[in-house]
């Protein structure tokens, strides 16, 4: 029973998903103004499938072996009072011969 159902996910996989190797995508952050010092942020990938805290003013989050295909990124915990440029919602594609870098900038009173 393990057999089959191993080959039938393959099979589903590779027809339907495609499958693609695993690539690395980074987060990276750059936030003025007085309500970001020391803050941390969180980014979450797929809705916290991935997820890891990040520094709002200047931050690097990188996740090598991130599962290849769509992803949808999230910042989240940022302030009322800080504009995001972009928004906070990113999709991206990762792919396994071209590293993904999500960029945010945000501006805050």
């Amino acid at each position: 029973m393990r057999t089959r159902t191993l080959v039938t996910s393959f099979a589903v996989c590779v027809v339907v998903a495609g499958c693609s190797k695993p690539g690395t995508l980074t987060v990276t952050t750059k936030g003025t103004g007085p309500a970001l010092e020391g803050m941390a942020l969180v980014v979450e990938v797929d809705s916290g499938k991935i997820a890891n805290a990040i520094a709002a003013t200047d931050g690097n989050f990188t996740k090598k072996d991130t599962p290849g295909g769509k992803h949808t990124v999230q910042l989240t915990g940022v302030p009322e009072t800080c504009t995001v440029e972009g928004g906070l919602n990113r999709t991206v594609t990762v792919a396994s011969d071209k590293p993904v870098t999500v960029a945010y900038v945000l501006s805050c009173q």
